[in-house]
């Protein structure tokens, strides 16, 4: 019930967007998991020299394992 009523009586602009995670490109896609899970978001954004780089999204991570890849990969090598 919380939930309808949350939905029907709320803007988007109040529910505030969550805290996305900022990863470097030489983290690895483990790192970038591990963060994505504790901020329960589905992608990370990637950095290189403090500048916007890529972004790694769960479907990033499921091509990197169906692939066979391992997790210690590198973001500059798998982020869109």
């Amino acid at each position: 019930m919380f939930l309808r009523q949350l939905l029907t009586t709320s803007c988007v602009g109040q529910l505030g967007p969550k805290a996305v995670p900022v990863l470097r490109a030489d983290q690895t896609a483990a790192e970038a998991a591990r963060e994505m899970r504790a901020h329960s978001h589905g992608s990370a954004i990637v950095c290189r020299d403090g500048k916007i780089a890529g972004i790694f999204t769960e479907r990033d991570l499921l091509r990197l394992l169906a692939e066979g890849r391992p997790l210690e990969t590198v973001l500059d090598q798998v982020m869109t």
